[in-house]
């Protein structure tokens, strides 16, 4: 609810601006059924984000306010889960990075790059997207 609460109090200043976009991040963990038993909540979640960023976008193109999401996969950094993981079971890290087309884990850079597109002006287009960023591990047709 943290992302209904917060873009509920910034909308009404946001209507009143140019070049606004609101970016929320989701995960591909939305897309599968079979999740980490201790995560399924967090798919059920996500997916509920991802309905109301893509109402958002309709609701607020009207005043030329932009709603997207971005999905990333399985990201690592120093001291994330996915680091964890790694140092916990390095086998189980291996087959996780070999699930993505590209063979590796995400960095942070790599979904930082395309959020900060999809909030700027160079993006001023593109309203109620989900981009992925998970190296082609999901192999559905969008």
């Amino acid at each position: 609810m943290q992302h209904v609460r917060a873009s509920g109090m910034a909308i009404p200043h946001v209507q009143k601006s140019n070049d606004v976009s609101f970016v929320f991040v989701s995960t591909i963990a939305v897309q599968m059924a079979n999740f980490i038993p201790m995560k399924r909540e967090y798919g059920a979640m996500k997916v509920a984000l991802n309905a109301y960023a893509s109402q958002l976008a309709h609701r607020l193109a009207k005043d030329g306010v932009r709603s997207n999401i971005v999905s990333p996969g399985p990201i690592y950094f120093e001291g994330g889960f996915r680091d964890q993981v790694k140092q916990g079971s390095p086998e189980l890290y291996k087959r996780a990075s070999r699930l993505s087309a590209l063979q590796r884990h995400g960095t942070a850079e790599e979904v930082a790059n395309p959020t900060v597109f999809l909030a700027s002006p160079a993006a001023s287009y593109i309203t109620g997207t989900n981009l992925r960023q998970e190296g082609g591990a999901l192999t559905q047709i969008n």
